[in-house]
């Protein structure tokens, strides 16, 4: 509607630099939102059932099967009460304090509520938000705005448009928790421990069937969904590239182009954001594989070393394959998330940056 306006309606029809750039994050977010949507309905049960056994393949492997019984101690009474209401508690079986799970509360608690109750009216109140702008333009063009009636009007338009908006907004944060961070940090951490208890073989230590049935069982949660993670893998990083491409063109190009601080500040803040999240994501990938292909090798020279009594143990582990992520389209597979591809993909954006920069003057 707003592009229609722009160039049929409008006094001076045409799009402007900062325009086609808005519109363009617009159509990102908006697609990247849809998107999101459309995988929570056709994979959000099968997400669900992997990361429930991730969940116990994990507490099997963080279980010491020795110390068991003398590692746990009693539950406190805080963990008590809350298990009444059917909250989990603040505290892990070994008596620590649960940091990530209470992180993870509160980050997905106050998203909620300062989005809801914050966020959303401001942008209603001070008339930041898309709609707003599209229906300001035409109540003008109707020749009918400043009238008591049409601001009335103009609320009950914007309110349920934007507060969907929101609400679709902060829902997608717990998606990224639970079907991203999450099975990443489970199997971060599960290679970690499968790692260093392999550095530790000799003497007396020797590999376990526990382990490698463990570590068979990260394998299935990655080789499951591999087909719709290999696409939403590529889908999140065009998105993410294009993205930060036109965020860092709006920090350069708009510095001095007379913009609202407000609107200008979007630009650099989310930018910022983006760009810590994709430095944190990606590596945990590439640290994945490389901890595995180490796990592997450690496996098999253990393996070895205990000749006939370990042979059938030592063939399942040459067997075994590292873990790997893929980006591509279903079957077809352009390339795997190893340490080379996150040089080039961030060099990728700084071309593309200063290639914006140079064809759009100021």
């Amino acid at each position: 509607m707003e592009i229609f306006w722009m160039v049929f309606l409008a006094d001076s029809p045409g799009f402007t630099i900062a325009q086609i750039v808005q519109y363009c994050m617009v159509f990102i977010t908006c697609g990247t939102l849809c998107g999101i949507g459309i995988t929570i309905l056709l994979c959000g049960r099968l997400g669900i059932l992997l990361l429930n056994q991730n969940l116990q393949a994990y507490e099997e492997l963080m279980t010491d099967d020795t110390d068991d019984k003398n590692m746990y101690g009693p539950k406190p009474r805080i963990d008590s009460i809350l298990e009444i209401f059917g909250i989990p508690g603040l505290h892990l079986k070994n008596g620590k304090i649960d940091i990530i799970g209470i992180l993870y509360l509160v980050c997905l608690t106050t998203s909620t509520t300062i989005s809801r109750f914050v966020i959303f009216p401001m942008v209603v109140l001070l008339r930041l938000d898309i709609c707003g702008f599209v229906i300001h333009d035409l109540w003008i063009w109707l020749g009918v705005w400043r009238n008591p009636i049409t601001t009335v009007i103009d609320i009950i338009i914007r309110t349920p448009l934007t507060y969907t908006f929101f609400m679709e907004c902060q829902r997608t944060l717990p998606f990224v928790v639970f079907f991203m961070a999450m099975p990443l940090q489970l199997f971060v951490q599960s290679i970690i421990k499968l790692l260093d208890d392999a550095t530790e073989f000799g003497g007396n230590k020797f590999l376990r069937e526990a382990s490698v049935r463990i570590f068979k069982k990260i394998q299935l949660f990655v080789i499951i969904p591999e087909r719709v993670a290999t696409t939403q893998t590529l889908l999140l990083m065009f998105v993410g590239f294009a993205f930060l491409v036109c965020l860092n063109f709006g920090t350069i190009r708009f510095l001095h182009y007379g913009l609202s601080i407000v609107y200008y500040m979007m630009f650099p803040i989310l930018g910022f954001i983006l760009t810590v999240v994709m430095r944190e994501m990606l590596p945990v990938a590439i640290d994945m594989h490389e901890r595995s292909v180490e796990i592997l090798r450690l496996w098999r020279h253990n393996t070895a070393l205990k000749g006939r009594s370990k042979a059938f143990l030592h063939k399942t582990v040459r067997a075994m394959r590292t873990l790997c992520f893929f980006a591509g389209i279903d079957d077809l597979i352009f390339y795997k998330i190893h340490k080379p591809v996150l040089g080039s993909f961030f060099s990728t954006i700084q071309d593309w940056t200063i290639t914006l920069l140079m064809s759009y003057g100021p």
